[in-house]
């Protein structure tokens, strides 16, 4: 009896004590993690500051990520970013993506302990500019290691040559050590994606890489040399970024020209990169970026061109290329960018845009084209910028549109077109630059029905008649050198102040005879400009009652006006421009109330007396032109 009781007593503190065992460990027995690596992660974080993390850096959204929080007491393969091999428990995933680290990584860190670790990812966190610890070679597991955007500087360390398991690796944006070989990569014989812009690599691209490569981004670094032939070999490759490589001088990379390759994406803008594109380069079906502007290709582009119909973005801009543009294009409805502007494009634009509905962005300027508008441009529903300046299309622009639903530059300047400039320019509804400068439109301007138009050059045409109102609810206007005349007669019809914002007011070079009375409605004005008009009479006395509160420039130079000018000294004055009239008596100290003159030019006039000793005291001024009037000798204190 004694002894069944002892064995009882025993089983019990055998029992109490396996329970308080498994309470004081935190029930082990239940965890997955592997409780070294537990305390190896718990030494690695506690060296880092750990801060909200930017919602808006990170995900492109807003406000604040929770700040990382390991419960020590739990499974630590149930903690956030940790993933644990399910039979064996050890650590073989971190992912630590924009969690607001901040601090360095040092040599001795236990991160470097965790030898079954096969996924790395610290990308998006703050290291202060700290170097990469060589010991980062020790991780001989890897297959994904991601350090991109970490704020990591010095060199690539070589021991990275030891990591020959690597599929994925990204150090994008980090390094500034100038590395200059990067013949650690030739180790990597399964690697697939291979991301390192942005630090400020000089090298040249090793010869040997993997065969495997799928995405490779070099881009924004110093890269030097050829772009070696093993680059063509890849048969999977689907992405090839080398941009913003100025002395990367190569050839195109043939590829094989196979019509069933993989690349999807070629951006090659901004190197050195050179020779004219094959017709062949019409085999890669599968193109959707193709980006070769800043370069020095030379050369005609091949009507193969229109084969690449999966084409999202054509960037042609900024090299040699000549001939026309093959009507082919047509064939390629995916655009939404197409830019072969500052090349040597010639003959007519071809009139094919109807059936490139997805354009947002046409880049054309900077060519040679001749002809007429094309008109299926303005079919084109999706357009949000349209530059034609500086070539010699003739003819008139369509009067109607059914597109330009969503455009808002128009930039049609340096051509010469002609007839009236037709209504539909002027309410289309997200229009806020227009620019129809130096072309040769006549009669008089529509309404303006656009709620969005801002800014309007028409200046150097043969407008005439009179402004419509709508006009002025502009911030910046100019209609000089046009034929406009003006009657006193004509009224502003009766708006609310408030609604004419028009900061910028170009009327020189017309012909306009009578001070247009309009303009003591615009005391937003912060610029005017009526020189080279034939103006009559005297300075309207309304000037001066006028509350200019921002007005910086006035210029009524090369006019026919009389009389005096105390009626023009407003505060915030700058700019005065009043040469070439006929303007007379003396200067009063009124002047001086302008305090923040820098430009007076009274050349040309009949202003006669003493010059006021004020003058000498405005600080800001630095042009002053007084010659070719009446005035006494300067006073030889005044400056």
């Amino acid at each position: 009896m004694k002894r069944s009781h002892l064995l009882f007593s025993l089983l019990y503190l055998a029992l109490l004590f396996g329970i308080g065992v498994s309470s004081t460990n935190s029930s082990k027995k239940n965890y997955l993690c592997d409780q070294g690596d537990s305390l190896l992660l718990l030494q690695f974080i506690k060296h880092f500051e750990i801060h909200e993390a930017d919602q808006f850096l990170c995900h492109g959204g807003y406000g604040m990520e929770e700040k990382l929080s390991w419960d020590e007491s739990s499974d630590c393969c149930q903690w956030e970013g940790v993933t644990c091999d399910t039979s064996t428990g050890h650590v073989i995933g971190l992912d630590l993506y924009c969690n607001g680290l901040k601090g360095s990584i040092h040599r001795n860190s236990t991160l470097f302990q965790l030898q079954h670790l096969q996924k790395l990812n610290l990308a998006m966190n703050n290291f202060g500019f700290s170097p990469l610890p060589n010991e980062i070679g020790s991780l001989t597991h890897l297959t994904y290691l991601d350090l991109s955007y970490s704020r990591l500087s010095g060199s690539i360390p070589f021991e990275m040559s030891h990591l020959s398991k690597l599929v994925y690796l990204d150090l994008s944006f980090n390094f500034d050590g100038n590395v200059s070989r990067l013949l650690f990569l030739q180790n990597f014989t399964k690697l697939e994606v291979l991301f390192l812009s942005e630090n400020s690599i000089s090298s040249t691209i090793p010869g040997n890489i993997s065969a495997s490569l799928q995405d490779i981004d070099l881009s924004d670094n110093n890269i030097i040399g050829p772009i070696p032939d093993s680059i063509s070999q890849l048969s999977e490759l689907k992405s090839l970024d080398l941009h913003g490589n100025v002395d990367l001088v190569s050839s195109l990379p043939k590829f094989g020209w196979r019509s069933n390759h993989t690349l999807k994406i070629l951006h090659l803008s901004e190197t050195g990169i050179f020779g004219e594109l094959s017709n062949s380069i019409g085999n890669f079906r599968s193109l959707n970026y193709f980006r070769l502007s800043k370069c020095r290709f030379f050369g005609v582009i091949h009507d193969s061109i229109g084969n690449l119909t999966h084409l999202k973005e054509l960037s042609l801009d900024s090299n040699e290329f000549k001939g026309s543009v093959p009507f082919t294009i047509s064939n390629l409805n995916q655009l939404t960018t197409l830019d072969l502007s500052s090349n040597h494009f010639e003959g007519e634009i071809p009139d094919a845009f109807s059936n490139l509905q997805e354009v947002t962005v046409l880049g054309l300027y900077g060519n040679n084209f001749t002809g007429c508008f094309p008109s299926s441009i303005v079919n084109l529903s999706l357009l949000e910028d349209l530059n034609l300046e500086g070539y010699s299309l003739i003819g008139s622009l369509p009067s109607v549109a059914s597109g330009f639903q969503t455009l808002q530059t128009l930039s049609l300047s340096r051509n010469a077109l002609i007839g009236k400039i037709p209504p539909w320019i002027f309410s289309s509804p997200f229009l806020t630059h227009l620019d129809l400068s130096q072309n040769q439109f006549m009669g008089q301007l529509p309404e303006i029905s656009s709620k969005s138009l801002s800014f309007a050059n028409l200046s150097h045409n043969r407008l005439d008649g009179q402004i419509p109102p709508t006009f002025f609810k502009l911030e910046e206007l100019d209609l000089s050198f046009n034929l406009f005349s003006w009657s006193n007669d004509w009224r502003m019809p009766e708006v609310n102040i408030s609604d004419l914002p028009i900061r910028d007011l170009r009327l020189s070079s017309c012909e306009i005879r009578k001070f247009p009375d309009f303009i003591r409605n615009l005391t937003s004005l912060e610029s005017l400009d009526l020189s080279n008009n034939k103006l009559e009479g005297q300075i309207p006395n309304w000037f001066a009652s006028v509350y200019w509160r921002n007005m910086y420039s006035l210029d009524l130079s090369q006019n026919h006006l009389i009389g005096g000018i105390n009626q023009l000294w407003i505060p915030l004055l700058g700019y005065l421009d009043l040469h070439s009239n006929q303007l007379q008596g003396p200067l009063t100290v009124n002047i001086c109330n302008s305090s923040q003159l820098q430009f007076l030019n009274l050349r040309c006039n009949k202003f006669n007396g003493t010059i006021p000793d004020c003058l000498g005291e405005l600080y800001e001024l630095s042009v002053l032109d007084l010659a070719m009037n009446n005035f006494n000798a300067i006073s030889p204190t005044m400056f």
